[in-house]
């Protein structure tokens, strides 16, 4: 998402996704939602988006969302894994496939002119895929892959955890499968069966006429649509350490954040940008508060800020990598920085940081992949995804704004996940001065 130089030449690339009127929103009478908006040029992408993330597991479906994400385009009642392959590589397409908290999706970017033929393919994905225990092996091995690769990036282990400690079920189900011996295909199939219905169900097409798709939706995508049972998110908070005899450490410290599309994201967006912490500028050091911190610790230190935005809740923080002996140091520093932002933002922070924040957008629609799901995830909890509002909502922020987002992130119980040498690592309310409620 870092696109950095030429930005004068940036603005005249903005595609026409950006404008309201190009984004066409409809039903099918079995209530499939369609969401298409043009694209210049010879290829296409389309993308089904389901509401079925690891927040959606049950007791009895536990870890089975990694699963699932994995027996995407394997074997169904119309066609062999080999035949889906084959015939995607002969009509020079790309398959892939995308798991997050909350959501699934299966993507595919084509030649124009496969359009019929690709819808097809994905529902087949959504309504006939026959989930084969002779394939679950193979699945599994790839589950087991991909979990223990995570581990492998301390960002990823360290949100992860957060996610765990702020929510502890639902959304904080982990995202890689640490189920992986429960599992079998039968839990799969029954978790699939328990998220791929109607209502549940975006497909988004991108370079894709809007009429036509919507035919090969509703001749397609033959689907029921029971109650899904939906239950509110609760923030909760806490702390965990755990030892490393690594050199250097890490720690996440997360609080309550926003729910996606809220004028209350947006302005937490652009708190995240007044921190700052991203590679924007290549051969010089930012001026942003984060930035600041660093110059005072190592140099070999990495501060990082984020804010993660739900259906119905949000997660906002920072994520530190220095060496054991000044992580204190970095934490404290880090949290004092956070804290000035309840009350001193100036001007220029605050017009640099929306820059950032709309920058960002603007990339994700101009990605093919992650402008559809980031549409079809929107339409799924009641916004529009229309780029073109978000950048008015981010031009919208006020100063104000900002010092009640960061009053309000700093008036949650914290989330702590501490990795590294505990010796030298203070504890939670050492940095709070001993107020962690």
């Amino acid at each position: 998402m870092n696109q950095l130089f030429k930005p004068l030449a940036y603005h005249s690339l903005v595609p026409v996704p950006l404008r309201s009127r190009s984004l066409h929103i409809s039903r099918t009478l079995a209530g499939v939602t369609v969401a298409t908006y043009p694209e210049p040029g010879l290829t296409a992408g389309l993308s089904v988006i389901v509401g079925g993330g690891p927040r959606y597991e049950t007791e009895g479906t536990a870890g089975a969302a990694h699963f699932l994400k994995n027996y995407t385009f394997m074997n169904n009642q119309k066609r062999k894994a080999l035949r889906i392959v084959r015939e995607a590589e002969l009509t020079s397409a790309i398959l892939s496939r995308t798991l997050t908290h909350e959501y699934l999706s299966a993507q595919v970017q084509f030649l124009k002119g496969d359009e019929d033929y690709f819808s097809e393919i994905l529902s087949d994905v959504i309504c006939r895929q026959t989930y084969e225990p002779h394939e679950f092996p193979q699945v599994h091995e790839r589950t087991k892959w991909q979990t223990q690769d995570a581990k492998r990036h301390i960002n990823v282990e360290g949100l992860e955890k957060a996610h765990q400690l702020a929510f502890r079920n639902g959304l904080g189900n982990p995202l890689f499968s640490s189920h992986q011996d429960l599992v079998d295909h039968v839990k799969v199939r029954m978790f699939a069966k328990t998220i791929f219905t109607s209502s549940n169900i975006v497909v988004v097409g991108r370079g894709v006429d809007h009429k036509a798709l919507l035919g090969y939706v509703h001749l397609y995508f033959d689907l029921n649509d029971p109650e899904q049972i939906k239950h509110p998110s609760t923030y909760y908070g806490g702390d965990v350490r755990t030892m490393n005899t690594n050199q250097n450490a890490h720690c996440t410290m997360a609080f309550r954040g926003f729910s996606s599309g809220s004028s209350a994201y947006y302005a937490s967006k652009v708190l995240q940008e007044v921190l700052g912490g991203g590679n924007h500028l290549k051969w010089t050091t930012e001026q942003c508060k984060l930035a600041a911190v660093k110059s005072q610790i190592s140099n070999e230190s990495e501060i990082t800020s984020f804010s993660i935005g739900y259906s119905d809740i949000g997660l906002f923080g920072l994520q530190l990598n220095t060496p054991n002996h000044d992580m204190g140091k970095a934490v404290k520093l880090t949290m004092d920085a956070l804290a000035t932002l309840k009350t001193h933002i100036t001007d220029d922070e605050m017009q640099r940081a929306k820059n950032i924040a709309k920058m960002n957008f603007m990339n994700i629609a101009q990605s093919r992949l992650d402008s559809m799901d980031f549409v079809g995830f929107s339409i799924l909890n009641g916004n529009t995804g229309n780029f073109e509002d978000i950048l008015g909502s981010i031009d919208n922020v006020q100063k104000q704004d900002l010092h009640k987002v960061a009053s309000d992130i700093l008036s949650s119980k914290p989330t702590s996940v501490t990795i590294g040498n505990l010796h030298s690592i203070p504890y939670l309310d050492q940095y709070f001065g001993g107020n962690t409620t």
